[in-house]
């Protein structure tokens, strides 16, 4: 039987999200703050498999791309006998939405998808739409956070876009010379996952796609992603010079 508040319940919905990246982790924080639930947050799957096997959530948001213990296997492990939160809505938060991950997601035994870029609207109405959807009966704060809070993050993430093009001209130099290593891919392709992951809640979406097309070429052992991660750098400059 799913954990979960009962329509009309007073009892915050506790959420836990589940992402590699601050600025996904925020984002959803606030916007479920905003609408009265209690939210815990983890980097990583291990974190997320320590803080639910204590405490009972009623919905989990789980990145499925994350370095390390990825989104499937941490769904697995939530699962497990014993877990507090084996019970929980369990939701993957991803770009994906192949028909092949669709039913792994439901083999794993998640309940519901969520596309990335997140949206707060998108976020709310999945938060109602599952069994027993209703939000807490409290209301949200006098002060609304929301906006304040998106800007914010908005401001951080451009303001860090300079260090990024750093680091990709750097990969980038160094696979002119060497070629592209498999520590090189891993490096570049975590820059390129949080840009893909984050560029859209801006309405960065050239960069955005630049970001999930070098992505892919470097996940995929054969590819050569030099002209992809070329085309992510000359993103990276044309989403600096927008103004914010």
């Amino acid at each position: 039987m799913q954990a979960q508040a009962e329509p009309g319940d007073d009892r915050p919905l506790r959420v836990l999200v589940v992402d590699d990246i601050a600025v996904n982790r925020e984002l959803m924080q606030i916007v479920l703050e905003r609408e009265g639930c209690r939210v815990d947050v983890a980097a990583s799957g291990p974190a997320a498999v320590a803080l639910a096997a204590g405490e009972r959530f009623d919905l989990v948001l789980l990145d499925l791309q994350m370095p390390g213990m990825d989104g499937f296997e941490t769904a697995r492990a939530l699962r497990r006998p014993g877990s507090a939160s084996a019970g929980a809505f369990v939701v993957a938060v991803t770009a994906l939405g192949s028909p092949e991950v669709i039913e792994r997601c439901q083999a794993e035994g998640m309940s519901g998808r969520l596309l990335k870029p997140v949206s707060p609207d998108n976020l709310v109405a999945m938060v109602r739409s599952r069994p027993g959807g209703a939000l807490p009966t409290s209301s949200p704060p006098r002060a609304d956070p929301l906006q304040a809070g998106l800007a914010l993050l908005e401001a951080r993430f451009r303001a860090d876009l300079a260090g990024y093009e750093t680091q990709l001209a750097g990969l980038c130099a160094a696979a002119d010379v060497e070629g592209w290593s498999e520590a090189g891919r891993r490096r570049a392709s975590n820059l390129a996952h949080l840009l893909a992951g984050c560029s859209g809640l801006f309405g960065l979406d050239e960069l955005g796609r630049a970001a999930r097309a070098g992505e892919q070429a470097l996940l995929d052992p054969v590819a050569d992603p030099t002209a992809p991660m070329r085309a992510l750098q000359a993103a990276l400059g044309s989403a600096r010079a927008e103004p914010g």
